[in-house]
């Protein structure tokens, strides 16, 4: 009983931790996360280089899962953390000198980012599926998902007033001082690996069919919503605080609803919840194809952030059910590549249509629905 209340006791105590973590982390990446794509943009680079480096950044997370879920494995989880620390410095420090070097590091660039958020993710998701309770495993993931943005709400507002008041350079800096800042405090408690062993010979690409299918359909669907979104509203307004302001409303509803959504998650029932999240999410997505003023702009952000949320508090806790016992490590990295999976798919079609913003947004509404079946 005694060993029992410690063990819970240390449990809630890493999860604050990580909520933290995660807080800082997420206020520095909405500073300038979604400004990247736009930055490149006004370097000179074409849309169709500018998604391919999307592409290579954000699939390389999922594709060097199994490596990176080794190196946590030796190192301990917040190790991993750390030492992505110098490739994350290195990542921003090159991007904000590519107008000094070739074009042609652009890709190298985007694997440096990619490797060091692998790093992070396989490390950060399998430390909270350890530390989370399956009894209070919905509240847990609304805390998991509206504590970051809560603490992010005006940071993209910040983000591309910076950007347009001091300029990129000045972004770049202001990030990579709160990354370092960011990762102090995941070592109030002492790290520790026992409980983690994985070797790279033990990748699943198929456990569970169904859940893989849930899985590939929400990375497809947030390179829309995190990728394709903000670029239709920079080159439909050429305005980085509007895209600022649309990604606050939006932060403004997730957070409003995960804390709530993350309670009744946990009583009621999860199917008709993402059914309910499906239909309204895909509403959103067909109406977006018509949305040509600012005020439908900031409405369709402000609704996106709530419906999205229904989804991904569900598919996220059936991840945590799924992926919880002895091997955490091997069932983070089957999520991880079956979202890769997701984004591939997503950044080829949208690469190779002559309509991008029009195929993103039918493709999110099309596989949104999806969910109704799964």
């Amino acid at each position: 009983m005694v060993l029992n209340l410690h063990r819970i006791a240390r449990s809630q105590k890493e999860l604050k931790e990580l909520y933290l973590n995660l807080a800082i982390e997420s206020f520095a990446f909405s500073l300038i996360g979604i400004f990247i794509p736009i930055y490149l943009l006004k370097l000179g680079y074409g849309l169709n280089l500018v998604l391919l480096f999307m592409l290579v950044n954000l699939c390389t997370i999922g594709a060097l899962s199994p490596i990176t879920a080794h190196i946590a494995s030796r190192t301990g989880l917040k190790h991993a953390i750390l030492f992505r620390m110098p490739l994350l410095m290195l990542f921003f420090f090159l991007l904000n000198s590519l107008d000094k070097i070739d074009g042609p590091f652009l890709m190298f660039i985007a694997f440096i980012g990619g490797l060091a958020e692998s790093l992070y993710w396989v490390s950060l998701n399998s430390e909270f599926v350890k530390n989370s309770d399956s009894i209070h495993e919905g509240e847990e993931i609304g805390q998991m998902i509206a504590f970051p943005r809560l603490a992010t709400i005006f940071a993209p507002l910040i983000g591309g007033y910076i950007a347009v008041a001091m300029g990129f350079d000045m972004l770049f800096i202001i990030v990579m001082v709160i990354l370092a800042v960011a990762v102090m405090p995941l070592f109030l408690t002492t790290d520790y690996k026992s409980y983690f062993r994985f070797r790279i010979k033990e990748t699943r690409l198929f456990l569970n069919h169904r859940l893989s299918l849930q899985y590939f359909l929400w990375g497809a669907i947030a390179i829309a919503e995190a990728v394709m979104w903000p670029l239709y509203i920079y080159l439909k307004f050429d305005d980085l605080v509007l895209i600022g302001l649309t990604q606050t409303i939006a932060g403004i509803a997730i957070t409003l609803l995960t804390f709530y959504m993350g309670r009744i998650a946990d009583k009621t029932d999860r199917r008709k919840m993402l059914r309910y999240g499906a239909i309204t999410y895909a509403m959103v997505w067909f109406a977006r194809l018509f949305a040509t003023s600012v005020t439908e702009i900031i409405l369709l952000s402000f609704l996106g952030g709530l419906f999205a949320t229904r989804i991904i508090i569900v598919v996220f806790a059936q991840f945590c059910n799924f992926a919880r016992g002895k091997h955490i490590l091997r069932n983070v990295v089957f999520w991880e590549l079956w979202l890769m999976l997701g984004k591939l798919f997503a950044f080829i079609l949208i690469i190779l249509a002559v309509s991008k913003f029009e195929v993103a947004f039918i493709m999110a509404g099309i596989l949104t629905l999806f969910y109704l079946f799964v």
